[in-house]
């Protein structure tokens, strides 16, 4: 049976019965789906249609890497990144984006953290919640994600134990305090000192 590939206006026709209308209808919706599939496949098979780069590496990076993506940068800048990945075929301007705003941003620092810089993350944690772009941006040299890793690798787990250090402390102390209380409950009802 041979479709119509193109879509016309049916309902102008008013000699039409229903039922010829919904089959012509149904017809050109089956047609319409037909060109769009053949047209997905078209591209696909040109390479139109694929998003990904086929050689995309997802391992580490490489010192060639890392030259070609600083020479990108220091050319086009960190503003289009589909441009930069250009210069690196192997990554994606997603990959390129985050390893330089992560690791090769010159003014980055990789020290380890210092005892200000966690007290600092732990109190604005606190306050504002996990807004790491804006702690990152009172610890200066530190990119948001490593405030992040920061905070989930070490500071996270010391301030839990110490909430709950400080809460075991308090219980400890309310059951301190009771003793009395209930020293003088027992010895009022036995009159014998326990």
């Amino acid at each position: 049976m041979d479709f119509p590939t193109t879509i016309q206006d049916d309902h102008t026709d008013q000699s039409a019965q229903p039922n010829e209308l919904s089959l012509t209808t149904a017809q050109n919706s089956y047609a319409l789906s037909n060109e769009i599939i053949n047209l997905i496949f078209q591209m696909q098979q040109t390479g139109q249609f694929d998003q990904t780069k086929p050689e995309t590496n997802r391992g580490c990076w490489t010192p060639e890497e890392d030259e070609r993506l600083q020479a990108a940068v220091n050319q086009i800048g960190t503003k289009k990144w589909t441009d930069v990945a250009k210069f690196v075929p192997t990554r994606t301007s997603k990959q390129c984006r985050e390893r330089w705003f992560n690791r090769l941003l010159p003014n980055l620092k990789h020290e380890p953290f210092e005892q200000w810089e966690d007290d600092i993350i732990i109190a604005k944690q606190k306050e504002i919640g996990n807004r790491w772009a804006m702690i990152a941006k009172l610890l200066q040299g530190r990119s948001p994600n490593a405030v992040k890793n920061r905070w989930h690798a070490v500071l996270k787990n010391q301030v839990g134990y110490q909430e709950a250090k400080i809460e075991g402390d308090e219980q400890q102390l309310m059951q301190i305090q009771m003793i009395p209380a209930i020293q003088e409950h027992y010895q009022g009802s036995t009159g014998a000192d326990i």
